[in-house]
C-alpha cells in the first residue's frame, strides 16, 4: 500500500502541474521557445529522481520487467530535458507531467488487483475506477500522447542531424534517447490495446449476464 501511495501522490502532483503549465504554452511556438529552459526542466528533473526511486523499489517488490524498462526509458527521455542545451522542453509539461494523471486511477486499480477482498466490498467503486481509467488512458496516453511524442521525436531527429559529425558521443546518446522515446510510444499503444481488450471482456460479460437474466424472466 505504501508503495502505491507514493505513486499516487507523486503522479497527482506531476499531473496537476502538467495540466497547469501545459495550458500556458504558446500553441504556435517560436524555434527559441522549443529549446529554451522553460518549466519543462523541472518536470524532467522530477521524473529522473522519481523513476530512479521506482526502479530501486521495483526490484524490491518484484515489479513487472516491462515496467522497469518503462522507468529506464523515461529516465533516458527526460535526461535530454535536464542536461542538454537543446532539450525539447516545450513538450515536457505534457510528456513528463500531464500524462501522469492517468497513473492516479491506475494506482487505485492496482490496489484492488492486489487486494481482491476490496473488490467484493466495493464492487461499484471498483467498476467506476476501472472504467474511468480505461477512458482516461485511451484519451491521454494514446490519443494525445502518441502524436505529441512523435512530434517531439521529429524535433529530436532534426537537432541530431544538425549536430556536427565530430560530436560522436552526443549523436550516440541522442540515438539511445530516440530509441527510448520510440519504446515508450510502443508501450502506450500496446497498453492501449490491452485496455480495450479488458474493457470489451468486462462489458461483454455484463451484456451476456443481462441477456441471461432477461431470458430467465
Amino acid at each position: 500500500i505504501c508503495y502505491q501511495m507514493v505513486h499516487f501522490f507523486t503522479n497527482l502532483v506531476l499531473g496537476c502541474a502538467g495540466l497547469y503549465y501545459n495550458s500556458r504554452l504558446n500553441p504556435d511556438p517560436t524555434p527559441q521557445e522549443l529549446v529554451q529552459k522553460m518549466e519543462g526542466h523541472s518536470f524532467g528533473t522530477f521524473q529522473v529522481g522519481y523513476q530512479l526511486w521506482a526502479i530501486f523499489v521495483g526490484f524490491l517488490v518484484r515489479e513487472d520487467p516491462l515496467m522497469l524498462g518503462h522507468h529506464t526509458a523515461v529516465i533516458l527521455a527526460a535526461s535530454t530535458m535536464v542536461f542538454f542545451t537543446n532539450g525539447m522542453r516545450y513538450w515536457c509539461p505534457f510528456l513528463m507531467g500531464l500524462v501522469e494523471v492517468t497513473s492516479v486511477p491506475l494506482v487505485i486499480v492496482n490496489i484492488f488487483k492486489e487486494h481482491k477482498e476490496l473488490v467484493k466490498q466495493y464492487p461499484r467503486f471498483h467498476h467506476i475506477v476501472r472504467t474511468g481509467f480505461a477512458f482516461l488512458f485511451l484519451y491521454v496516453r494514446v490519443w494525445m500522447f502518441v502524436p505529441r511524442n512523435v512530434m517531439q521525436m521529429y524535433d529530436h531527429v532534426t537537432t541530431w542531424s544538425a549536430a556536427p559529425s565530430d560530436q560522436i558521443l552526443y549523436k550516440m546518446y541522442s540515438g539511445i534517447v530516440f530509441i527510448s522515446a520510440l519504446f515508450l510510444t510502443f508501450l502506450q499503444l500496446m497498453w492501449g490495446v490491452m485496455v480495450v481488450q479488458g474493457f470489451i471482456k468486462v462489458y461483454s460479460k455484463i451484456f451476456v449476464g443481462s441477456k441471461e437474466k432477461i431470458k430467465a424472466n
